[in-house]
């Protein structure tokens, strides 16, 4: 079975009723790579600027580039350390019936952080957001570095994946708040 495009209604036509459509990066004003003809003239695109990936730690980008980088870099950093050590780590303290679990209670915890951005940025804002992200992730490392077993272990990384959570998230969210964080920064 074979589906059929009709040439003479769609959504890029100015007399189709279906939803409005979004024009992409093959778009011509109402054709696409799909319509009338199977291919169409890509020298009549309209002619976009494109940017440098240098531009990105240029001043008026730099802090934002730089707030998004450290909050993923720092989330999955955390993560791969701690699996590429969690053999050793398992040796020293055992726990090898529960190791496992490092890793599932990092993600639990990021992901009930990550749910709570948007409330923790309008209630206390970008700034304390991210101090309290920093105070955890520092609490949780220091239960995870002094840990005696594998359960508290256990307790130390779920306070790091609540706090890798809530600074990855932030860091999606950073472009909205810049102005707060540079505004404490200055």
């Amino acid at each position: 079975m074979t589906a059929q495009v009709s040439a003479s209604s769609g959504p890029n036509r100015p007399d189709s009723h279906a939803s409005k459509h979004v024009r992409g990066s093959f778009d011509v004003p109402y054709k696409t790579w799909f319509s009338d003809s199977a291919v169409v003239n890509l020298t009549e695109q309209q002619e976009s600027t494109t940017g440098h990936w240098r531009e990105l730690w240029s001043s008026p980008y730099s802090r934002t580039t730089a707030v998004v980088a450290g909050g993923v870099v720092l989330y999955s950093t955390n993560e791969f350390l701690t699996i590429s050590m969690l053999p050793s780590t398992v040796a020293e303290i055992g726990g090898e019936r529960i190791y496992a679990w490092v890793t599932t209670l990092y993600l639990v915890g990021s992901v009930v952080a990550a749910a709570t951005v948007n409330t923790a940025l309008h209630r206390i804002g970008a700034c304390v957001s991210y101090l309290l992200g920093f105070a955890v992730l520092a609490v949780g490392s220091l239960v995870c570095a002094a840990a005696p077993n594998m359960e508290i272990l256990l307790a130390g990384r779920f306070l790091q994946g609540l706090a890798g959570g809530l600074l990855c998230g932030l860091s999606f969210r950073s472009e909205e708040h810049t102005s707060e964080l540079q505004s404490h920064h200055d």
